[in-house]
């Protein structure tokens, strides 16, 4: 009986970070979105400014013009009320993208703005990454990928931040999962209607994008 005891212990002990791990796993956004909500608006502010800091030198920001005066002009539309205090910038960029960083800081490449035929459309990609940042999207898969590394470095033993662990890492990158994606889509198309902006710029544009743009992230 002793000895079934101390094997049951010993087995407990071994698999005991598995059993976390394997629990994280399938409740990962969950406990994520929950740790999230905890954090004070305050720090992903910081968190945001920082990692757009960290960024800048390799950007070319369009300060002036028609482009960030649109960007922002629309973007002030769909964030009255907000918790958040937003920025805008463009930045010069050939390419379909935009994103929006914890805290508030949306930033949008003037390709995107060229491949848009109405101020709707551009309208619909701002609401988009306006409500990742309500939703704390950003700040949820931050959350996610330093769990990733915690987790693996206490299965592994590997304190010292190998290839290992940050291949492990990888797998929780800040990317939005395809959930996240639909819920800033709704809640975007909402906050569309809120402002008095024609919702159908959203749809349109993506669609377009789907059928034109073969750099655009997978996301849109």
């Amino acid at each position: 009986t002793q000895r079934v005891i101390a094997w049951s212990a010993v087995a407990l002990l071994v698999l005991s970070p598995l059993l976390v791990l394997l629990l994280f796993l399938s409740q990962a956004a969950r406990i994520a979105e929950a740790i999230a909500e905890r954090i004070p608006i305050t720090e992903e502010v910081r968190l945001g400014r920082q990692a757009f800091e960290s960024m800048r030198g390799n950007l070319k920001l369009v300060d002036t013009g028609a482009s960030p005066e649109a960007v922002v002009k629309i973007g002030r539309e769909l964030t009255t009320g907000s918790r958040y205090t937003y920025e805008f910038h463009v930045v010069d960029d050939a390419t379909l993208n935009a994103f929006a960083l914890p805290g508030g800081i949306v930033v949008v490449h003037t390709g995107l703005i060229a491949a848009t035929g109405r101020p709707e459309e551009l309208a619909g990609v701002l609401a988009h990454e306006v409500q990742h940042v309500e939703l704390r999207h950003g700040t949820s898969a931050l959350v996610k990928d330093l769990s990733w590394r915690v987790l693996w470095t206490w299965f592994t033993g590997d304190w010292g931040g190998t290839l290992a662990g940050q291949a492990a890492a990888q797998l929780g990158s800040l990317k939005f999962s395809r959930d996240a994606e639909s819920a800033a889509d709704n809640a975007g198309f909402d906050a569309l209607v809120r402002a008095g902006i024609d919702p159908s710029g959203m749809p349109d544009f993506f669609a377009i994008m789907a059928k034109q743009a073969g750099d655009a992230p997978a996301a849109f």
